[in-house]
């Protein structure tokens, strides 16, 4: 009944002339059935009736919402999808939102987004084909691609007049794998195209077989320049202030785009978008990551505070980029605290790790942020985390079989120049020195030591590599990174003689000796 029910709203509204008339009226008709089910006492009839009315109401408001939302793409993809959602127990219903939300994005540009529309119809498909016992795996095959399939089609409903079959299905994956490429994703384009090869191979079309396994190629190709020359998605966190924004007021979300894109281009971008929309109410964007007390904003003037995000992964952290990149639901941003140009040891900052409603990228551009999380970290465990990002940096540039030179180079001379090595010194002068070592926690003083360690391993073996690949032409370059890099070591090895005693232990190693062997510094000069 739901179902049915469901695709009568559809086609009501589909036909409305009056659209306020008719949300009215069905409204009230609701609730009249509301308390006739209420009166017969049945609960599973109650259960059913409060499903329908959330669903019914669902789809009623998000239809109104669109009309008025149509110049605000990001706003107007989201209510779509709304609907969509509403219509999970009719697969024919909810692939035809989706597609309308990909045709907007294909309007807006944005490949991987429409692509991803395509994945979930794909899904929905080939879940229909898998009741009849027609494909092997149902949703489940698109969930390597995207891991918000199984969140969002797994409890799909049943549809007898969803048209699906494998040229259907092929259809969807051949669209969604050209929008891909389209989106600068080979690697996503490759696991879509891997999915036709044996329907192709069974319907025996060698024709689209070869053209498939051509496309197959070429996106490999593409992986493979990617991996010297990674495409970077860019992420923000958006945050809504003011009665003008309605229903998003206080509401955050995180917007990811397609490329490098600075905080004051994706400023200008939301600026342009959102000041025609919101007149006369005055538009104001805050461009920092200070906590906002809405309390204290003034409720007649729309606020979008606009923040720089990165991807944040609670264990060991994806070397690839286009891991890092992909099927993310935490994001970090950070705030200094102290003034500005204290000391290191005096420098503090607080971490916010946010959580958002699914992994982007998504069918939508922006994903509504469900729980955010504040943490404070002291002087010496920001200079902990400003150590590790500047190892992992480098160290991910040494994983590449294929290395952008230019880059190792610019990484490493910020990491071992004289110019601009002194982080690293006053990081070490500032928490391992040994009339400091009794202020901070013995864990933190080891972990940092292990980081340094690990950074002079790390640009011992960038130096290396630079040098078995420079020209003859950059020969002398390559000489001045390599004494650079050694006058850093020592610095480092004679810094840390200062804590050995404190460090040694009988049948263990002190961190002056490995910090002289990485180094090749001679432990008797020292």
């Amino acid at each position: 009944m739901q179902q049915q029910m469901v695709k009568a709203v559809s086609e009501l509204l589909g036909q409305a002339s009056e659209p306020g008339v008719l949300p009215a009226r069905m409204a009230d008709l609701l609730a009249r059935m509301s308390r006739h089910a209420e009166q017969d006492g049945d609960e599973r009839v109650c259960r059913h009736m409060a499903a329908l009315h959330s669903t019914v109401t669902s789809i009623v408001q998000s239809t109104q919402d669109v009309s008025r939302c149509s110049a605000i793409p990001d706003r107007l993809a989201q209510l779509q999808l709304k609907i969509a959602n509403s219509y999970a127990c009719n697969p024919q219903l909810r692939c035809t939102w989706l597609e309308l939300v990909a045709r907007g994005h294909e309007q807006q540009e944005q490949w991987c987004e429409a692509a991803l529309c395509c994945v979930h119809i794909a899904a929905i498909h080939a879940e229909t084909m898998h009741r009849a016992q027609r494909h092997p795996h149902g949703w489940a095959a698109l969930a390597s691609v995207s891991c918000n399939v199984h969140e969002d089609e797994r409890g799909m409903g049943d549809d007898p007049d969803l048209a699906a079959s494998e040229d259907s299905l092929l259809s969807w994956l051949d669209r969604a794998a050209r929008a891909m490429q389209q989106a600068h994703k080979p690697v996503l384009a490759a696991r879509l195209l891997q999915l036709m090869l044996p329907m192709l191979e069974q319907q025996r079309l060698w024709q689209r077989l070869s053209q498939c396994h051509l496309a197959l190629h070429r996106a490999y190709e593409r992986v493979h320049e990617q991996t010297s020359k990674p495409r970077v998605d860019s992420f923000f966190r958006v945050a809504f202030f003011g009665e003008a924004f309605a229903d998003e007021h206080g509401h955050e979300f995180v917007y990811r785009e397609s490329r490098a894109v600075g905080l004051a281009a994706m400023c200008d971008q939301l600026e342009h978008v959102y000041a025609r929309q919101l007149a006369p109410h005055k538009l104001s964007l805050l461009r920092d990551s200070a906590p906002v007390c809405p309390d204290t904003l003034d409720p007649a003037v729309a606020h979008i505070q606009v923040t720089f995000v990165e991807p944040y992964w609670p264990a060991r952290r994806p070397a690839d980029a286009h891991q890092r990149q992909h099927d993310v639901t935490q994001f970090v941003f950070e705030t200094p605290i102290g003034a500005h140009g204290a000391p290191v040891h005096e420098q503090a900052k607080s971490r916010t790790l946010l959580t958002t409603e699914r992994a982007l990228p998504y069918v939508t551009r922006r994903v509504r942020v469900v729980h955010s999380q504040v943490e404070q970290l002291s002087p010496i465990q920001t200079a902990i985390d400003a150590m590790q990002r500047r190892t992992d940096e480098l160290d991910d540039l040494l994983q590449h079989s294929s290395t952008d030179l230019k880059r190792l180079q610019l990484t490493l001379q910020g990491s071992v120049s004289a110019q601009v090595n002194a982080g690293p010194l006053v990081y070490a002068e500032a928490f391992l020195h040994r009339d400091r070592l009794q202020h901070y926690q013995p864990q933190h003083t080891h972990a940092l030591r292990r980081l340094f360690r690990r950074f002079l391993d790390v640009c011992k073996r960038a130096v290396q590599l630079n040098s078995a690949l420079v020209a003859s032409d950059q020969h002398e370059y390559a000489r001045l990174l390599d004494s650079e890099y050694h006058l850093l070591a020592r610095s480092m090895a004679t810094l840390d003689a200062h804590m050995a005693d404190e460090e040694t232990q009988p049948n263990r190693p002190s961190s002056v000796r490995v910090l002289a062997e990485i180094s090749g510094v001679n432990d008797s000069s020292v």
